[in-house]
């Protein structure tokens, strides 16, 4: 009787953590999902439910707010994966061509894609390796310069000169959390720097 009574006590525990853990999850999920959605509202269905599952898994892996992680992705590309960032300008034989620099859902830059070794075509077509890029860059960064800009460290992930991040943190802040986390933080101050 007692063996049954403790296995009924260790199995309401296991079973009680485990819907716990499920429904703080699904709490993340649908917050997650929502924002996406009320930023982009004729994102496709299946694309948003893999996205979303792919920013809650690397912002955990990386210890990243996902808020940041939509934010940007809204900033940079719209949540496009054919994104690209391109100008016009002249060869050598002064004709016309089309230059890209950045690219895909990350808006990778074409000197980063190609420092890191980046497979431009994956970049381009999975959601997960674009996501897992773009928060390993934000982890190295939130490493390298936290301690300097807790909050404003992100920024760096478009630019590092001054006056553009100034720029690129208000433009990434209107979809930061509706706007709301910027007004609790210190404007990053490019005069100082």
């Amino acid at each position: 009787m007692r063996f049954i009574t403790l296995f009924i006590t260790i199995f309401s525990i296991i079973y009680f953590n485990y819907i716990t853990n499920l429904n703080a999850y699904n709490i993340k999920y649908i917050n997650v999902h929502n924002s996406i959605v009320k930023l982009q509202p004729n994102i496709d269905k299946t694309f948003v439910k893999k996205i979303t599952h792919d920013i809650l898994k690397y912002s955990k892996q990386y210890n990243l707010d996902p808020h940041l992680l939509i934010a940007i992705i809204n900033q940079e590309s719209k949540f496009n994966m054919d994104a690209k960032n391109c100008s016009t300008g002249f060869n050598n034989k002064n004709k016309k061509v089309k230059v890209c620099h950045d690219f895909g859902l990350i808006q990778l830059n074409h000197t980063n894609i190609t420092n890191m070794d980046i497979n431009i075509k994956k970049l381009m077509t999975n959601s997960s390796y674009a996501i897992n890029i773009m928060a390993k860059i934000l982890f190295d960064l939130k490493k390298s310069y936290s301690k300097k800009e807790p909050q404003t460290f992100w920024t760096r992930y478009n630019t590092n000169t001054s006056y553009k991040r100034y720029f690129y943190q208000k433009a990434v802040c209107r979809y930061y959390l509706g706007g709301n986390y910027c007004k609790k933080i210190k404007t990053f101050d490019w005069k100082a720097n």
